[in-house]
Formats: C-alpha cells, sequence, structure tokens
C-alpha cells in the first residue's frame, strides 16, 4: 500500500527504504528491486556491514552515531558500500560522521545541523 501511494503522488523517485526488519527490505525488493533500501543495523548482530547489506540486499548500511567507527567505515569502503547514520543531532556529531565519510544521516535537529553543515 504504501508504495502504491508512494507512486500515486509521484514520489518514489525521491524515496530511500529503511528498516530495522530486513524482512521488510527483502519483501520491498521483491516487490520493487529497483527502489533504493537501506538496512539499519540491529544492536547486537554480529554480522559485518557486508554480510547485513548482502543477506537482505539492501544498497545501503545503516547504524547509530554511537556504533560508527573507523573499521566499519573502512569495511564499508572497501565494499563500496554507503553508510547513513541516526540519529545526528549536535554540530559535534555532525562533523564527526562527515569527517568518518558518511553519505547521509537522520536528525530530530535539523534547525540547528543545516546552518552547521553549510559552515563546513
Amino acid at each position: 500500500e504504501l508504495i502504491e501511494l508512494l507512486s500515486s503522488m509521484s514520489m518514489l523517485d525521491t524515496c530511500l527504504f529503511s528498516s530495522f526488519d530486513h524482512r521488510a527490505i527483502r519483501h520491498v525488493r521483491a516487490i520493487m528491486p529497483h527502489l533504493p533500501m537501506l538496512a539499519l543495523n540491529v544492536p547486537g548482530d554480529p554480522r559485518s556491514p557486508d554480510q547485513v547489506v548482502a543477506d537482505c540486499g539492501a544498497d545501503v548500511f545503516g547504524c547509530s552515531v554511537e556504533e560508527l567507527n573507523e573499521d566499519m567505515m573502512t569495511l564499508c569502503r572497501q565494499k563500496g558500500i554507503p553508510v547513513a547514520v541516526y540519529t545526528v543531532n549536535t554540530p559535534e556529531e555532525l562533523n564527526y560522521v562527515v569527517s568518518m565519510g558518511v553519505r547521509g544521516i537522520v536528525t530530530n535537529m535539523p534547525h540547528i545541523l543545516v546552518p552547521a553543515y553549510e559552515a563546513l
């Protein structure tokens, strides 16, 4: 139903589907294989980012700002996997994730982070 709604509103091309439930990613991928998918890391999951992405057919790996580290980013760069991070709410966190090379963020504080990003 969500895909039909977004399609009827001509919004599918602006969406990135993400979920902690990797079964949902596989389901949407089966219906609409061209849509971009982001697999959010489930805390405590022992799999590496490339395994998570491969197992559910995602295009992007997502994790919390607290989980982000250099080893993860090195592996993702080597495997060509873009990384997105949640929940980046301070200019310091923004500087950290940008310096690590993440491709996208989720924030609750766009009124703070947009000016901080523009100042980088």
